[in-house]
């Protein structure tokens, strides 16, 4: 079942299924929407990982949780925004919805994936 396209928004946290950074392990992951394209026919996405290193580097922006679930993310586990870990999926390819981050937040984001891509 996809999320429907109304309830899609930049810094919605939703989730699809997508390959790691080298391409392998398909399976259902958490993503911030940080953009769209073709008339919001395809969503530009930052993976969320529970697996970061500490400290934390700087291309990793920790996400608020609570162990029963954050009220606005709905994350239960520390989690960062990868910053590298960016992809352009088909809206189509969203499956659920759970919840958003802050405006202040996702500019923070946006901010370092661009640093990044301007970095390469």
């Amino acid at each position: 079942m996809s999320v429907d396209p109304i309830e899609i928004r930049l810094g919605a946290i939703v989730e699809a299924i997508v390959a790691d950074p080298q391409g392998k392990n398909d399976k259902q992951r958490p993503l911030i929407v940080v953009g769209f394209e073709n008339d919001n026919e395809k969503v530009v996405i930052c993976a969320i990982s529970s697996r970061f290193p500490v400290p934390i580097p700087r291309d990793c922006i920790p996400l608020p949780h609570d162990s029963q679930g954050h009220p606005s993310t709905g994350l239960t586990v520390g989690s960062v925004a990868v910053c590298k870990w960016v992809d352009i999926l088909d809206a189509s390819q969203l499956v659920c919805k759970r919840g958003y981050i802050s405006t202040k937040l996702l500019k923070k984001i946006i901010h370092m994936i661009e640093v990044l891509a301007d970095e390469d």
